[in-house]
């Protein structure tokens, strides 16, 4: 029995028949009833080594495509989830519109000291929505819309 590598070759049995046999990682190869003529066995080993080798290096292709085709499932569930979101969530406010909350949060805190008690009106326009928020305290209303990010 010879071993090189992962290639293990026992032979000749008594029929005159060598077994190959090739492991790659857990999957085993098993090549039985080969005649190799002992005046020809290494070049026979050459080509099994060359293609084992061309083997290993498909198997990690494969492997690179799996991994790829992984990261493109987690990207169509992050879509999907952020799609669920959008679709159970009545608004979703721009970085701006956050920022004209904040500014008229901060102000009405100051001035009439409001803790946090406002309302908010949306309004659907057909291409867009259009937020306006009101201090429960002072009752003003102030138009926070971000039209840019219609």
């Amino acid at each position: 029995m010879r071993q090189t590598d992962n290639l293990e070759i026992v032979g000749p049995n008594p029929t005159g028949t060598t077994n190959i046999k090739i492991i790659i990682g857990i999957i085993n190869i098993n090549m039985n009833n080969w005649t190799i003529c002992d005046n020809n066995f290494d070049e026979y080993l050459e080509k099994l080594k060359t293609s084992y080798h061309r083997m290993e290096n498909d198997v990690e292709e494969m492997k690179q495509i799996l991994q790829n085709w992984r990261k493109d499932k987690e990207l169509q569930e992050l879509r999907e989830e952020i799609r669920q979101l959008h679709k159970n969530t009545l608004l979703i406010m721009t970085d701006k519109e956050k920022k004209e909350q904040r500014a008229f949060c901060d102000k009405h805190y100051e001035s009439c000291k409001n803790g946090g008690s406002y309302t908010y009106h949306l309004c659907g326009t057909g291409i867009g929505t259009s937020i306006k928020i009101e201090c429960d305290k002072c009752h003003e209303i102030k138009d926070i819309t971000d039209v840019d990010s219609w």
